[in-house]
């Protein structure tokens, strides 16, 4: 070390190798590992994302939890005589009538007649029968049919509990 002045220090570096030839070769190697792997990677993921256009199993699982949950909080259903709509009743929520029906290639979900809230895609057909313990819903779609039983809590409860 270089004393400049009174109190500051100045330190000379007298090793200045630069970059080795070694160094620049682990870089290079580097590099074209990266650019060599990406394009296998990103066709993997770019393949593994569901086609859009495509029945989806997660849709029809979420479509079936949401209808429960509907389902279980109305005071009363019915089904019209095609089978091929649901309608809810809601007796404290103003007598709103929700009704769930194929629209086209969707099952949507309106309040009252108005609306157009989508629930699924890309199905074939949408069937929903009465039982007395409550509804089986019925979804088609390009690879088969789809069946489930849902239980009405106010049905289960008069028409087995009761006995």
């Amino acid at each position: 070390m270089d004393v400049s002045s009174r109190g500051v220090y100045r330190i000379i570096i007298k090793d200045e190798r630069g970059l080795s030839l070694l160094e620049t070769l682990i870089g290079l190697f580097i590099l074209l590992t990266v650019v060599f792997f990406f394009p296998s990677v990103f066709i993997s993921l770019t393949n593994a994302s569901p086609d859009v256009n495509e029945f989806a199993y997660e849709e029809y699982i979420l479509f079936i939890n949401q209808l429960q949950m509907e389902y279980k909080r109305s005071d009363n259903y019915f089904v019209n005589d095609r089978h091929n709509k649901l309608y809810l009743v809601k007796e404290d929520d103003l007598n709103n009538i929700v009704h769930f029906e194929q629209y086209q290639d969707k099952i949507r979900r309106q309040v009252n007649g108005v609306g157009h809230e989508v629930f699924m895609q890309q199905i074939k057909g949408f069937k929903v029968y009465e039982r007395s313990y409550g509804l089986d819903v019925e979804v088609k779609m390009d690879q088969g049919k789809l069946t489930r039983s849902i239980i009405h809590p106010k049905k289960y409860k008069e028409n087995y509990l009761s006995q």
